[in-house]
């Protein structure tokens, strides 16, 4: 007694499973991640945020940095001793 097995999908229906599947992630993807365009913007923001602060914290700290390197080259007199 033989089983008869189904026969196999048809290309046609695998390709029309595949872009339904496909459909159907990039509709996950867009409503729980956000388009490519949404998480570009974020890092974007993200990227200048983070430049800014550190841009304010060189202004802050620039004049302190230079008077401690000047300090340091101009006094070696303690470590020539």
């Amino acid at each position: 007694m033989s089983t008869l097995l189904p026969p196999p999908p048809s290309q046609a229906e695998v390709e029309k499973y595949r872009q339904e599947r496909e459909r159907q992630f990039k509709e996950y993807e867009q409503q729980y991640l956000g388009t490519k365009e949404d998480i570009e913007a974020g890092i974007r923001k993200e990227t200048e945020t983070t430049l800014e602060q550190m841009n304010q914290t060189v202004a802050a700290n620039k004049q302190q940095v230079i008077v401690r390197l000047l300090q340091l080259v101009c006094d070696i007199s303690d470590m020539l001793l």
